[in-house]
C-alpha cells in the first residue's frame, strides 16, 4: 500500500469511478500480462501516475473540483481545463 485517502461521505465505488476517468488518460493501453490460462489480459487497475497525482486527485474530489481539471498524459500533470 502506498497512500490511503479518507473521503467521508463519499462512496468507495464512485470514488474509484471517478479516478479511473480522471486518469483515462494514463492507462498503459499497449501493456498486456498472460494469465494462467495463457489469456492476454489488458489490466483496467494500473496507470501511469505518480503517487502524489492520486492525491491530488483525491484532494480535488473532497472539495468538489475534479470536474474544473484534466490529467495531462504528455506532462504528466493534474493541469485545470481551459
Amino acid at each position: 500500500m502506498v497512500a490511503t485517502y479518507e473521503l467521508q461521505n463519499l462512496s468507495r465505488s464512485k470514488v474509484e469511478n471517478l479516478l479511473h476517468r480522471f486518469f483515462d488518460p494514463a492507462r498503459p493501453g499497449e501493456l498486456f500480462i498472460i494469465d494462467r490460462f495463457g489469456k492476454k489480459i489488458r489490466p483496467r487497475e494500473w496507470f501511469y501516475v505518480l503517487p502524489e497525482h492520486v492525491g491530488q486527485g483525491a484532494q480535488l474530489i473532497k472539495g468538489g473540483q475534479l470536474y474544473l481539471y484534466r490529467y495531462d498524459r504528455e506532462a504528466q500533470r493534474i493541469a485545470r481545463k481551459s
